[in-house]
């Protein structure tokens, strides 16, 4: 047997294949020597407490009472975008100040909701009417002398490339272009470039 393993080394290594010469002695004892394909690297706990970390934030979520923007957020996320107005509006009628952040969120929930202008297209009906909500809650966030930001100032991109507005787009990109607070980055220039191409406009 010794024998017809150094042939077999001496073929394989002639063949250019990997040479791995083990002993018959060895060999008898490979199996006792593998370990178990099941066995887990770390005891159970671990694992356990791993997942007890990955849940939790869901049940903090729980256990806390939801805020009005945890609401909206949620509305949003189930693409409930009536339900997140409603909320919108509960928040005003209980004196609950909402922040840029809030009125960011329902910004880009109209967005989505819109259906996108093609080339030669007018914006339907729908489109329509979320564009000027749009409109209201940017001009109700400047009212309130709530200071937009890079985020914000591109989710405005956004509703107005989609719903084909790209003149209005092309004024709102400019405005950031001129304020080193605003200057547009990545986020922005694929928003623009994704507006001009779908609409036709390049």
């Amino acid at each position: 047997a010794s024998e017809h393993a150094e042939i077999g080394a001496a073929y394989n290594q002639l063949m250019g294949e990997a040479v791995n010469i083990i002993s018959p002695a060895a060999s008898e004892h490979a199996e006792l020597l593998r370990p178990p394909a099941d066995v887990r690297a770390f005891p159970d706990w671990v694992y356990d407490a791993a997942d007890y970390l990955y849940r939790i934030g869901d049940r903090v979520d729980r256990w806390m009472i939801p805020t009005y923007p945890h609401i909206i957020y949620q509305h949003l996320r189930a693409n409930e975008l009536a339900e997140a107005f409603a909320a919108f509006e509960d928040m005003k009628e209980d004196d609950v100040k909402p922040t840029q952040a809030v009125y960011e969120m329902l910004i880009r929930g109209c967005t989505i909701a819109m259906r996108r202008v093609g080339p030669g297209q007018q914006p339907d009906h729908l489109t329509v009417n979320l564009l000027k909500k749009v409109k209201e809650l940017w001009a109700e966030m400047e009212e309130k002398k709530l200071k937009a930001d890079y985020w914000s100032y591109n989710e405005l991109i956004r509703a107005l490339g989609k719903a084909g507005a790209i003149p209005e787009m092309m004024q709102v990109f400019d405005k950031m272009c001129r304020n080193v607070r605003l200057l547009p980055e990545e986020r922005a220039f694929n928003s623009m470039y994704e507006a001009c191409v779908l609409s036709g406009h390049y």
